[in-house]
């Protein structure tokens, strides 16, 4: 599997993936504005991109790694969005941050594997995790 940098060259498979999901959180639109702004990672798995997570700077003080998607369910459980994470976090940015839904397990768990550390829950429905960089 290899992890990158979308393209513009890749929007289109991007849009085609994410418009299956019907995520009102993860839309084409935000796609196409992380594709510009340079902070889209895909995965691309045998010549296609089955994922993409978004390294987006916050005013929180931290990197957000956001709008995590698995195009198709079949390539689930695969570690699509481990190497995404594990790519995001090598590049050394400073502090890590994502906010999960309550209910998602699975990202739990990966996050806690990286090391994220619980902070707080915000509207009930979203958790804070937050990797503090090793060099601060």
């Amino acid at each position: 599997m290899e992890v990158r940098f979308a393209t513009p060259a890749d929007r289109f498979y991007i849009v085609r993936g994410l418009q299956n999901k019907h995520m009102d959180f993860n839309t084409p639109a935000h796609a196409k504005e992380d594709i510009i702004n340079g902070r889209l990672l895909v995965a691309v798995m045998n010549g296609k991109i089955v994922g993409s997570l978004a390294v987006v700077e916050t005013t929180h003080g931290y990197y957000g790694l956001k709008r995590g998607c698995i195009y198709n369910k079949q390539n689930k459980g695969k570690g699509i969005m481990s190497a995404l994470f594990d790519y995001a976090i090598s590049l050394n940015l400073g502090d890590y941050g994502c906010t999960p839904w309550a209910d998602n397990e699975p990202m739990m768990r990966l996050l806690a594997k990286r090391g994220f550390q619980y902070e707080k829950t915000v509207c009930e429905k979203y958790l804070v995790f937050i990797k503090k960089s090793v060099d601060r």
